[in-house]
């Protein structure tokens, strides 16, 4: 992945990144998983980066959007380092 991951204060999302080259927003959750979606608009990045609840505008304007195609890259991570 060729994108630095950022904390956010959310409960369920730990970490949110965003290559503009490829329009691709990644989102790490809390329980591990990573997940990308193409097609993002720079625009709906910086909304979810600035949203007051990242968790919440992701649920509401992200992972509903058909237009964004999501995919599944780590299921868990047991062995995180930091």
């Amino acid at each position: 992945m060729p994108v630095d991951l950022v904390e956010v204060e959310s409960s369920n999302i730990a970490k949110i990144g965003y290559d503009p080259e490829t329009q691709t927003l990644y989102i790490k959750f809390k329980g591990g998983s990573l997940w990308s979606y193409r097609a993002v608009p720079p625009e709906e990045y910086q909304r979810l980066a600035e949203a007051k609840s990242v968790g919440k505008h992701f649920a509401g304007w992200i992972r509903p959007n058909p237009r964004y195609e999501a995919k599944q890259i780590v299921e868990t991570e047991e062995e995180e380092t930091s």
